[in-house]
């Protein structure tokens, strides 16, 4: 044996199934290509390849997965499967050197479940790898995922839109799922939205479905913006001051007519708020799909409202639909797409997935 054998293990990834048939049969039959022969300090990369030759199974679940360091020369020692496969081969419990769960978060529960069948379970080593792995795949699924739902409400897609920021999609990604992290030392326009925007949420709460919810989400926003307040500045102040009494109470789901002036007051008022992407009208419909999806209120029929509004070959259409099929996933993604197929609107179902 080699020096650079001798350093490296041979890792298995195995779904909960295959862990507990293995524990209690004491065999069960591999590929041995999913078996893959990693460094005795795994990289980022060598384990991003181990987990993807794992079963596919539900994207962060912890109860899911199990890493297995098996004998280096287990290939050797294996039985081969009676229908002849050369790379299918039987993989025993003796071949295992350590069997470990990729969260030690479920740790107690399956150490109790290995030890019925006379199997020690070893500490999470590969948690660390595992979490990475699950956040590159969530930014790659979301990313999929908006490619779907804009193709089909006819958005342009993220692929055939080059952003003019400098900032890529998988991080206006990970900024959905995690607005309290920083991309850049100097924010934009798109990084600093989705950062402020559960806030606005929280700000704009008593003015849902009202007339003044996109009025209060732009002020919300100019403040967190520039520092400056759209209701105490001389030349929007009195217009904005009218515009609020006006629509006080007036119930509705969308920008009406008065209010839009209001909003194109705010952007002209103050253009170093917004970007060619973000007007107070994306403000307004982003905070409004965010809570929307909190809330479980989200709905096909207020997409298309929404896309409609913006124009569906506009930057902000993209925008929008992307923070949409990030907030849901891949699952309630295709859920919406569904919802939308019928000849009249149908009710997303928010039901828990399996």
């Amino acid at each position: 044996m080699d020096q650079k054998q001798a350093e490296s293990q041979v890792l298995l990834v195995v779904n909960m199934t295959e862990w507990m048939n293995l524990c209690n049969r004491g065999s069960i039959r591999m590929n041995k290509r999913r078996a893959l022969r990693v460094n005795s300090q795994p990289s980022t990369r060598e384990m991003n390849r181990v987990f993807a030759s794992a079963p596919h199974t539900k994207l962060g679940s912890s109860v899911d997965l199990f890493v297995l360091v098996l004998d280096r020369n287990w290939t050797e020692a294996g039985k081969k499967h009676r229908v002849g496969l050369s790379d299918v081969l039987i993989l025993d419990l003796a071949h295992v050197k350590s069997h470990h769960p990729v969260s030690q978060q479920d740790f107690g529960y399956f150490q109790s479940l290995g030890s019925k069948c006379g199997v020690d379970l070893s500490e999470a080593i590969f948690e660390d790898h595992w979490l990475k792995w699950v956040e590159s795949e969530t930014l790659v699924a979301s990313c999929e995922a908006a490619i779907q739902l804009q193709k089909h409400f006819g958005v342009r897609p993220i692929d055939d839109v080059r952003r003019f920021d400098g900032y890529k999609w998988e991080e206006i990604a990970k900024l959905v799922l995690q607005p309290r992290i920083q991309i850049k030392s100097r924010p934009g326009h798109v990084e600093t939205l989705l950062k402020q925007c559960r806030q606005i949420v929280d700000a704009v709460a008593n003015t849902r479905d009202t007339e003044n919810f996109y009025l209060a989400s732009a002020v919300e926003w100019v403040i967190a913006r520039s520092r400056k307040n759209p209701q105490t500045n001389p030349a929007t102040k009195d217009a904005l001051r009218v515009a609020f009494e006006k629509g006080k109470g007036v119930l509705s789901s969308g920008v009406s007519p008065d209010v839009r002036a209001s909003l194109a007051l705010i952007d002209a008022t103050f253009p170093k708020a917004f970007s060619p992407e973000i007007s107070s009208a994306v403000v307004g419909h982003v905070v409004r799909v965010i809570a929307d999806v909190k809330n479980k209120k989200l709905n096909s029929q207020s997409v298309y409202s929404i896309l409609e509004d913006v124009g569906r070959n506009s930057p902000a259409a993209t925008l929008i639909t992307f923070v949409i099929s990030t907030l849901l996933g891949v699952e309630y993604t295709r859920r919406l797409i569904r919802t939308s197929q019928t000849v009249a609107f149908s009710e997303m179902n928010w039901d828990a997935l399996d």
